[in-house]
């Protein structure tokens, strides 16, 4: 969560460096939850009780066995349930979205997270304005009928 004042940023140094740190970092964190939870047995670490590490790559089970890289169960659930709903990281703007649209024109990094859907962005000019929605063709009005409301399946969620 960052403080950020349109008003005082006319170049949009402050939102570049906003976006293209930090919340890179975020997306990061996102993932490693988001695949440990939604594919365990692929991206997760499995149980922490009987991790030996390797180096600073990962992990593996007991004495033998494959590297895992991902998170372990007990970082994603308590006991059979999910600690939280797995889902792709959102963040939320108030700032011009022209300035939005030079700082992500600029960065080939948000293109890549914004455009494939690893983050979506929901944006307004100022208080009490409309939400958008950054999509690779412009800008939409985000409402509730742009949302899914079903439950994905795990491949869904994987895809």
């Amino acid at each position: 969560l960052h403080s950020y004042e349109a008003e005082v940023d006319p170049d949009g140094s402050a939102l570049e460096t906003i976006l293209t740190a930090p919340l890179v970092v975020a997306q990061w964190i996102n993932c490693q939850y988001y695949f440990s939870t939604v594919a365990p047995e692929v991206f997760g670490a499995g149980t922490k009780t009987i991790h030996n590490v390797v180096g600073t790559a990962g992990v593996i089970a007991g004495h033998e066995g494959d590297l895992r890289l991902g998170l372990p169960w007990q970082s994603v659930a308590t006991g059979g349930r999910l600690v939280h709903e797995p889902m792709r990281l959102l963040a939320v703007i108030q700032a011009p979205l022209a300035r939005i649209d030079m700082v992500v024109d600029r960065n080939p990094i948000l293109q890549r997270l914004f455009g494939n859907g690893w983050v979506s962005v929901a944006a307004r000019e100022g208080a009490g304005q409309e939400w958008q929605r950054w999509t690779p063709a412009g800008w939409r009005s985000w409402n509730e009928t742009d949302c899914s409301t079903g439950i994905l399946d795990k491949e869904e969620m994987v895809r």
